[in-house]
């Protein structure tokens, strides 16, 4: 609105004073939004914080544990309202990931799902219309996703510290310390 009045010319210090009052609306906003959510949770840790956007659906069986962070735009949804989503200390889910805990997932500490990340732990089978099938997955300690990676649903476990490289798509389990990239994904090195 004040843009339109201004023409795009604000400069000095009307234009610094905007941008401070800009930046401490959104900062407001952002924790004001992220205690709503936060309450919801079935069980939240110390420090936990939700961007702006996150869509969850079930909140009840989810458990987050101390510092962590899901970046804005995010949907974390469930086919059943019984499934659980457990997330350990020190974790981060950047910005636009879906996270489908149908089948439970189990998410160590200090893991890191970098943006646009897909994971799905349910499964219709050949028949869209079918009643979904659980496939539980776990995700170990020190994990990092790489940026609009997929994990489809029948991956049971992504060993502690593995690397999944950007844009792998993973239809298999991950060793221990693999460092895995391409479609479908394949283990290119193991860390030491």
């Amino acid at each position: 609105m004040l843009n339109r009045f201004f023409n795009g010319r604000i400069r000095g210090v009307p234009a610094g004073g905007w941008n401070v009052f800009c930046g401490v609306w959104r900062s407001l906003a952002r924790r004001m939004f992220s205690g709503v959510k936060l309450c919801g949770l079935g069980r939240c840790g110390k420090n936990c914080r939700l961007g702006l956007g996150v869509v969850i659906r079930h909140p009840g069986g989810i458990v987050l544990s101390d510092r962590v962070s899901i970046a804005d735009n995010c949907f974390i949804t469930s086919e059943f309202p019984d499934s659980r989503l457990e997330i350990g200390s020190d974790s981060h889910i950047g910005r636009f990931c879906h996270l489908d805990f149908s089948g439970g997932v189990v998410m160590g500490k200090n893991c890191t799902i970098s943006e646009g990340v897909v994971i799905e732990s349910h499964d219709h089978g050949h028949d869209p219309g079918s009643v979904p099938e659980s496939c539980p997955l776990r995700i170990g300690d020190g994990v990092w996703i790489g940026m609009r990676s997929i994990i489809l649903p029948r991956v049971a476990r992504i060993g502690d510290r593995a690397i999944i490289g950007a844009g792998a798509v993973v239809t298999r389990e991950v060793p221990p310390r693999a460092v895995v990239a391409g479609n479908p994904a394949r283990v290119i090195k193991y860390l030491e």
